[in-house]
């Protein structure tokens, strides 16, 4: 965005001829300018038409289809909450806060169903994700327990973390799986991976 500051038409003058003066150049700077996140509620609108002859039949406008039917929010809204939640490590009562502050109520409950019915419609797109990961020759593993929230009650549980190896080249997916820890499944190690396979709980794909 482009920013231009003037003189007055008054100090357009020269002060030691009185001469008018004309643009010879331009000092520019580029200050960073943050605009706060807005919120605003969609007032969707179907218009209804019908046949003033005959008076049978009423014909409705059709709208885009939401990806929660019924839901308060768009295909912006929930990208904005994942973003927040699984890129920026944002809890989700946290983000319940900052909607706070906005003015907008939505609860913790609200925004988990979100997260939800959005993997829900992620299915297909992680089947994918998966597919293509298991292709891979070799695949690099972690089973170190992390303590996600520190809860009193609640310790580290122990999860195999499963992507391409390190040091893979560019054409290789950068995406992870995150499993049911071996050990907590009971698998023998004599049994290869590949036949019994954990199914995925989540999945990441840095793009």
């Amino acid at each position: 965005m482009r920013v231009v500051y003037d003189l007055a038409d008054d100090d357009k003058v020269c002060t030691c001829c009185g001469d008018n003066l004309h643009v010879i150049g331009e000092e520019v700077s580029e200050p960073l300018d943050i605009i706060p996140a807005k919120v605003r509620v969609l007032e969707q609108v179907k218009l209804k038409y019908g046949c003033r002859g005959c008076e049978e039949g009423v014909t409705t406008a059709s709208a885009p289809k939401q990806p929660i039917p019924g839901g308060l929010s768009t295909p912006g809204t929930l990208a904005y909450v994942i973003t927040a939640k699984y890129c920026d490590a944002l809890p989700l009562y946290r983000q319940s806060a900052i909607m706070a502050r906005m003015g907008i109520d939505l609860s913790r409950r609200t925004l988990n169903h979100w997260m939800v019915r959005s993997a829900e419609q992620l299915e297909s797109l992680y089947q994918q994700l998966h597919q293509r990961l298991l292709r891979e020759p070799i695949l690099h593993a972690d089973e170190t327990g992390v303590q996600v929230l520190n809860e009193p009650e609640r310790g580290p549980k122990p999860f195999l973390h499963v992507a391409i190896p390190i040091g893979a080249g560019e054409s290789s997916p950068h995406c992870a799986l995150r499993l049911p820890a071996r050990s907590r499944l009971g698998l023998s190690a004599g049994v290869p991976d590949r036949v019994r396979r954990p199914p995925a709980r989540r999945w990441l794909c840095r793009l």
